[in-house]
């Protein structure tokens, strides 16, 4: 997934679309709540899937967005990892918490769904 350069890491598009689109499993096992959420997600993470292909890197992404100054555009795919990137922080907080809770197997029933 990554590539090593002389001074960072570069994010190659389709294997990090592919590991996203294991976790909408997630957003899933949350029930209504977060079903929004869920279908935002995952459109987000087919466009970048799709946009993989001409692109190849989040680098390369980010500077043609740049160039045309639209990295701030809802329909922008620099926009679009930004959101990825929030609904993966969004799933990981959630779990964090709902594991760190004493009584997290009472208070959280599609989680135990999920793991089932």
């Amino acid at each position: 997934m990554l590539v090593k350069e002389p001074l960072f890491l570069e994010l190659r598009l389709k294997p990090f679309c592919d590991a996203c689109s294991l976790i909408s499993v997630l957003f899933g096992s949350l029930e209504i709540t977060f079903k929004f959420a869920e279908l935002e997600y995952t459109s987000k993470v087919n466009d970048l899937a799709d946009a993989a292909i001409l692109y190849g890197t989040s680098s390369i992404v980010i500077d043609c967005d740049v160039k045309t100054d639209t990295v701030k555009a809802d329909e922008s795919l620099t926009h679009k990892l930004r959101r990825v990137r929030q609904g993966l922080d969004l799933n990981r907080k959630l779990f964090q918490n709902f594991l760190s809770t004493e009584y997290a197997f009472l208070s959280f029933n599609p989680m135990i769904q999920f793991l089932n």
